[in-house]
C-alpha cells in the first residue's frame, strides 16, 4: 500500500478476524505497533477479553507455553518465536497462520526469513500473510518483489497505490479542504542554499573523475539531492573500499574528522560560512552602526576594539513565524466553534499543510509502483512456496566416498557432524539461520562461553568487523579468549565480515612495520601471542561461515548442549553431560570456580599434575589449609606435601 492510507487498519482488519480461541495466529514486527493495533481492533467491535497479547522477554517459558495454548492472536519478538520453534515449546502444526508487518524487511538473512522456514517445514496448511507500505523499498535492488515472496512462501501479491481505482474512488468521497502554505527563505538562506548546491555540485564531479567504478548515471544532482544518495554510494563503493584513494575516500567520508571535506576549501563554502554567521551576529562599525563588510576590513584593524563592533542578529527561523500564524488562526476558529465536535468527526476538517516546492517523496513513491506494476505483469512465481523439511534435506545430502582402491572405492566417508548449539542471543545474526538452511541442527540455549559449540572439543566466538572493533578496545575479547581456553581443547575467533563488503580489516598503507597500540592488526597479534591456541577463522559472509562450520565439524563428536549450557555459569553436570569438555585443565566432571582454581594453581607444591587430585580430596581452600602434614605427604607426596604445609602454616 501507498504510505499514509492505513496499513495499520487493514492490519487491524486481520487481526480482528482471528482473534479466537479456536485459532492461533501469531504476528511479527508488530511489537512496536501493538497499543495502537489493540486500539483499532477495539473500535471494530472486539470483546476485550480476545485483545491479542504480546510476547516478549517479560514472559518467561511457562507463560509463553500457557498463552500458546489458549489461542488467539499475539504479538511475538522474532527472535524469541525462533527459539521457541527450534525447542519445540511451541508446535508449528498448532500455528493457524502468521502475519508478518513491513514484509520488505524479509530477506534470505533475515530473522523473519528463518521463522517461516521453519513454519513452513511442520507446517503446511496454515496460512501467511505479509504487509507493507514502503513501496520504495520493496522496488529497489534486482528482483526484490520475487524474493520477499519466496521467502514469504506465498505466490500472491496485491498493489494499492494512491491512484489505485478503489484508493481513488474511496479518497474522493471524502475530500480535505487543504490549504498549502509554503514558507519562503529569507536572503541569507537563498545565499546558502545555492552555496550548498554547487559544493554539492562540484563533489559529485569530482566523484566522476577520481571514481571509474560507479556509473555515471548513478552520479547525477537529481540523485544526489535524495537522502539515500549517501548510503547508495558506500554500498556501491563497499566491496572495493580498500582499493580507492584517499581523495575518493574524502569525498565519500566528509562526515568524519580522519577524512577532512574538500568542498571546505571552495568559495562555495566561504559563501555558505559567511552567510551562516550573518544569520548570528554581524561585525557594525560603532560610529555609524552600519554592518562592516569583513573581507575589506583588515584583521588588524577588526582585532582594533574601537573599530568594529558585534551585533547580535540572531536571524527567526521562518517556519516559527507561519506555525504561530497557523496555530493562532486554529485557537480563534476553536473558540468561534466551541470546539464542534461533530462537525470534525464528519470529515469537515482544514488540514494545513506547510511544504515545499518539490514533492519529492510523492514523486519516488509513485515510480516506485510504476515499478512494481510493472515487475508484476512480468514476474516468476515460485512453483514451490513450501520448503522440504530438515531430515529429507539431510537425506538428500550427497554421500561421500572414499577412492582408497583397497577398500574397493565404494567405502563410505566418516559423515560430518549435524548438530550445532547457539547461543540464544546470536539469532540477531544471519548465521543460525543459514546454518538451517544448509542442513544442520539448530540447538538454541544460553551459553556463558562462547556464541557456537561445534564439538566437546571445539567452541567458536563469532564477531562481526564492528563488534571485533570494539571487542579489542574494550578488553572483553581477552577474557572471552580466556574463558574458552579454559573449558575447551580448540577455541576458535570467527571474524566474519558483511557480505558485499571488502574483506580487510584495514588498508594496506596502514599497516606499519612496528606494533601500534591503536592497530586493529597489532590487537589481534597480541592477542594471538597470549593464546597460542587460540584459532582465528576468517569468514567473508555467513554463507561462506556455514562451510567453515561443515569442514571443522568433519570427524568431530556431536556436542552436548547440557555440558555446554552448564560451563561457566556454576550448574553441576553429571558424567554423560560432561564427558569431552576437558579444556586446559581437563575438568571433565564437574564444574569447578575458576577463581578459587587459579589461586590454587599458584600454591606451592601444586602443579598440573596434581591439582585434579587435590580437587576431587577437598572442597574449597579453607579445608585444604586445614589438612595436615601426613594427609598432605597422602595427597601430593612427600615434597610437594611438605612446601604447601609449610606455606599454609609459616607465620608472616
Amino acid at each position: 500500500m501507498g504510505r499514509g492510507l492505513g496499513l495499520l487498519r487493514v492490519l487491524a482488519s486481520f487481526v480482528r478476524l482471528y482473534c479466537s480461541p479456536r485459532c492461533l495466529v501469531l504476528c511479527l514486527n508488530a511489537n512496536e505497533q501493538a497499543a495502537t493495533l489493540r486500539r483499532l481492533v477495539l473500535t471494530l467491535g472486539l470483546d476485550r477479553r480476545l485483545l491479542p497479547r504480546v510476547v516478549d522477554a517479560r514472559n518467561n517459558l511457562n507463560e509463553r507455553q500457557q498463552m500458546y495454548k489458549r489461542g488467539g492472536v499475539f504479538f511475538v519478538t522474532a527472535r524469541i518465536l525462533v527459539v521457541d520453534l527450534l525447542s519445540n515449546h511451541v508446535d508449528p502444526g498448532s500455528i493457524s497462520g502468521l502475519l508478518v508487518n513491513d514484509a520488505h524487511h524479509v530477506t534470505e538473512t533475515s530473522i523473519e526469513a528463518f521463522i517461516l522456514r521453519l513454519y513452513r517445514e511442520r507446517n503446511r496448511d496454515g496460512f501467511i500473510k505479509g504487509f507493507c507500505d514502503d513501496s520504495v523499498a520493496l522496488s529497489s535492488g534486482f528482483n526484490r518483489v520475487e524474493q520477499v515472496l519466496k521467502h514469504l512462501y506465498v505466490r500472491n501479491v496485491f498493489l494499492y497505490p494512491r491512484f489505485h481505482v478503489a484508493v481513488n474512488s474511496c479518497l474522493e468521497k471524502h475530500q480535505p479542504e487543504v490549504y498549502e502554505i509554503e514558507v519562503a527563505f529569507s536572503p541569507s538562506m537563498k545565499i546558502m542554499q545555492e552555496a550548498l548546491l554547487v559544493a554539492l555540485e562540484a563533489t559529485v564531479k569530482e566523484l566522476q573523475r577520481n571514481t571509474k567504478s560507479l556509473d555515471a548515471a548513478d552520479l547525477t544532482m537529481d540523485k544526489a539531492l535524495a537522502k539515500s544518495f549517501s548510503s547508495f554510494i558506500r554500498r556501491q563503493l563497499d566491496p572495493l573500499w580498500h582499493k580507492l584513494p584517499a581523495k575518493t575516500k574524502q569525498l565519500t567520508m566528509n562526515g568524519q574528522q580522519r577524512f577532512p571535506s574538500p568542498w571546505l576549501f571552495t568559495d562555495a563554502a566561504d559563501r555558505l560560512l559567511t552567510a551562516a554567521k550573518e544569520r548570528l551576529y554581524q561585525v557594525v562599525d560603532p560610529k555609524t552602526n552600519k554592518p562592516i563588510n569583513l573581507r575589506l576590513l583588515g584583521s588588524s584593524n577588526i582585532a582594533n576594539a574601537g573599530n568594529a563592533q558585534l551585533k547580535l542578529v540572531l536571524e527567526q527561523n521562518s517556519k516559527w513565524d507561519a506555525l504561530k500564524e497557523i496555530l493562532d488562526e486554529v485557537h480563534d476558529e476553536q473558540k468561534k466553534r466551541n470546539r464542534n465536535k461533530e462537525k470534525l468527526a464528519a470529515g469537515g476538517a482544514n488540514v494545513l499543510v506547510m511544504i515545499k516546492d518539490e514533492r519529492t517523496e510523492i514523486q519516488r513513491e509513485k515510480r516506485a509502483f510504476d515499478k512494481l506494476i510493472h515487475q508484476k505483469a512480468h514476474l516468476m512465481m515460485p512453483a514451490n512456496v513450501y520448503d522440504l523439511p530438515l531430515h529429507m534435506k539431510l537425506r538428500q545430502q550427497t554421500v561421500e566416498y572414499s577412492m582408497d582402491t583397497r577398500t574397493g572405492g565404494r567405502a563410505k566417508s566418516h559423515r560430518a557432524g549435524v548438530k550445532v548449539v547457539v547461543d540464544v542471543r546470536e539469532f540477531r545474526s544471519a548465521l543460525p539461520s543459514m546454518l538451517h538452511k544448509e542442513g544442520l541442527f539448530v540447538l538454541p540455549v544460553t551459553l556463558e562461553i562462547g556464541d557456537y559449540v561445534l564439538s566437546p572439543e571445539i567452541c567458536v566466538e563469532r564477531k562481526s568487523i564492528s563488534d571485533l572493533f570494539g571487542s579489542l578496545n574494550s578488553g572483553r575479547l581477552f577474557n572471552q579468549a580466556e574463558s574458552m581456553r579454559r573449558f575447551y581443547k580448540t577455541p576458535v575467533l570467527l571474524i566474519e565480515f558483511t557480505q558485499g563488503k571488502a574483506f580487510s580489516l584495514q588498508d594496506v598503507s596502514e599497516l606499519g612495520p612496528e606494533i601500534n597500540a591503536t592497530s586493529i592488526v597489532s590487537k589481534l597479534t597480541l592477542l594471538i601471542l597470549h593464546f597460542p591456541s587460540l584459532r582465528i577463522l576468517w569468514s567473508r559472509s555467513p554463507h561462506a561461515t556455514v562451510d567453515l562450520f561443515k569442514i571443522v565439524k568433519k570427524y568431530q563428536d556431536e556436542p552436548n548442549m547440557e555440558a555446554a549450557a552448564a560451563l561457566g555459569n556454576g550448574l553441576p553436570m553429571d558424567d554423560s553431560a560432561a564427558q569431552g569438555n576437558s579444556g586446559e585443565g581437563g575438568l571433565a566432571s564437574n564444574y569447578y570456580n575458576t577463581s578459587s582454581m587459579d589461586v590454587l594453581k599458584k600454591l606451592p607444591g601444586i602443579n598440573e599434575h596434581n591439582f585434579r587430585k587435590v580437587l576431587a580430596s577437598v572442597k574449597n581452600l579453607a579445608e585444604l589449609s586445614r589438612l595436615t602434614l601426613d594427609k598432605l605427604t597422602e595427597l601430593l607426596g612427600k615434597t610437594n606435601g611438605k612446601k604447601l604445609h609449610t606455606f599454609f602454616n609459616s607465620t608472616a
